[in-house]
């Protein structure tokens, strides 16, 4: 297993590592993504990583766990790295009317960006129909 791990650092194509520089301890990477695990939405392959979970936007978001489904109206994206994420997450998830992102500024986390899930959706959409012509 430790060789698999090596060999995708070495080729750069494990976003979940690029998350977890992002923590000065190991170990709140660990605790986050049991949270996420149990009571929000984790995927990781080869090409992405992504911890997200479905709140009330008029709450701060990182504290939110087990919102009551009537009163989700975002999804509160903690962390996505690598190509796709987002388009998966959209192909995947109940669409809610908005999508909030933990920004990040050098290594530290600052606010959040809000976004409606449509517009979103859009912008995603266009970029990936650019990308291919």
């Amino acid at each position: 297993m430790g060789k698999i791990t090596a060999d995708l650092i070495r080729r750069s194509v494990s976003p979940i590592h690029d998350i977890i520089k992002m923590y000065d301890d190991r170990a709140d990477f660990i605790q986050d993504l049991e949270s996420y695990l149990q009571a929000g939405m984790v995927i990781s392959n080869p090409s992405f990583f992504l911890m997200a979970k479905p709140v009330d936007k008029s709450i701060d978001p990182c504290g939110q766990w087990y919102t009551e489904p009537s009163k989700c109206d975002a999804w509160f994206v903690r962390w996505a790295s690598g190509k796709g994420c987002m388009k998966h997450m959209m192909e995947t998830v109940k669409p809610l009317a908005h999508v909030i992102f933990s920004r990040v500024k050098g290594e530290k986390t600052s606010n959040y960006k809000i976004y409606d899930w449509n517009k979103l959706k859009r912008k995603i959409s266009h970029g990936i129909k650019k990308n291919r012509g």
